[in-house]
């Protein structure tokens, strides 16, 4: 009956599940025996965390407005290392779209240049880890999990300089769980942008 047919679709994606847990499993330790896969996830890794560090650091200073101006640039990087790097091509409508996107940006960076560097280094260091993303023989979720564990020391001195400060992890339940909060909502995104940019060209992603 009913319930016969439902216990049987549960076993069949459990079963493949599984399957895929395996899979990735088997894809990350291949990820770290090979030196070219762990080359590529340390770069990222530092574009990563250099990213976030600036990102956090400008948030945390006020730099609201540069750090917008830097994730507006960031599609028109990826756009640019689409076809400078990857050899990708844009045809007439997609050049008037850069165009036209390209002199907005720029206009707010002349009413805005106080701050420029942070602008460019968050497009230019995101823009460049999903380029090496992209190009890294690992997916998605594998190679997140080796950044994650690679940039685990760094978070550990992090965790312990909150840890000692008044206002850090652990200062009190709600700043704790709001950090905590910040990670998931930061590490989902950037594993579908992984996935995105294995799947589809850098140029269509930048759009």
């Amino acid at each position: 009956g009913l319930r016969a047919v439902v216990g049987q679709q549960i076993v069949v994606h459990l079963v493949h599940g599984a399957g895929a847990v395996r899979r990735q499993f088997g894809e990350l330790l291949g990820a770290l025996r090979s030196p070219r896969a762990m080359l590529a996830l340390l770069a990222s890794a530092v574009l990563i965390a250099i990213n976030w560090f600036v990102y956090i650091w400008a948030i945390m200073e006020g730099e609201v407005y540069a750090t917008s101006i830097g994730y507006y640039l960031n599609p028109l990087v990826n756009v640019l290392l689409g076809r400078i790097v990857l050899k990708e091509r844009l045809n007439r409508p997609q050049a008037l779209a850069v165009g036209v996107a390209a002199t907005g940006v720029g206009i707010m960076l002349f009413q805005e240049p106080g701050a420029i560097w942070i602008s460019l280094t968050l497009a230019l260091s995101f823009g460049s880890y999903g380029l090496v993303r992209k190009m890294a023989p690992v997916s998605a979720v594998p190679g997140l999990a080796v950044e994650v564990t690679l940039l685990a020391p760094l978070a550990c001195l992090a965790l312990a300089g909150g840890l000692a400060s008044d206002g850090g992890f652990g200062s009190s339940t709600d700043t704790s769980l709001l950090l905590m909060g910040s990670g998931l909502i930061t590490a989902i995104p950037l594993l579908m942008f992984a996935t995105a940019a294995r799947r589809m060209s850098y140029t269509a992603l930048g759009f």
